[in-house]
């Protein structure tokens, strides 16, 4: 039987080196309790995003975008990753905050990442 926490840590820890190599920057886990409130991974350069990682054989987006919008702070922008079993890792962002998201990588891959 596969340990689910145990699988989460794990692909957190790949999303974080996962997205260091796509963008310069440093990720790591955040130490969560009670799975809410705090993103699963975090960037220094990037406090305004809220960034949640769902890892495993059948991911629901939809339920990741509500998890997102719920636990994401008022001036924080959502960002969901998500990699199916033998997949790459996808991003989604509602269209809505695309700009935004877009702009704030742009910043703090130009002050000190790639």
């Amino acid at each position: 039987m596969i340990n689910g926490n145990r699988k989460g840590k794990a692909g957190e820890r790949e999303l974080c080196k996962a997205l260091a190599n796509a963008t310069g920057l440093s990720y790591r886990r955040t130490q969560q309790y009670n799975g809410t409130g705090l993103s699963d991974v975090v960037c220094e350069e990037l406090p305004e995003l809220h960034i949640e990682c769902k890892r495993g054989k059948v991911v629901n987006i939809h339920k990741a975008l509500e998890q997102v919008e719920r636990d994401r702070g008022v001036d924080q922008l959502p960002l969901v990753c998500t990699r199916r079993d033998h997949d790459e890792w996808n991003v989604t962002i509602p269209l809505k905050h695309l700009a935004a998201v877009v702009e704030a990588l742009g910043e703090a891959m130009e002050g000190g990442g790639k």
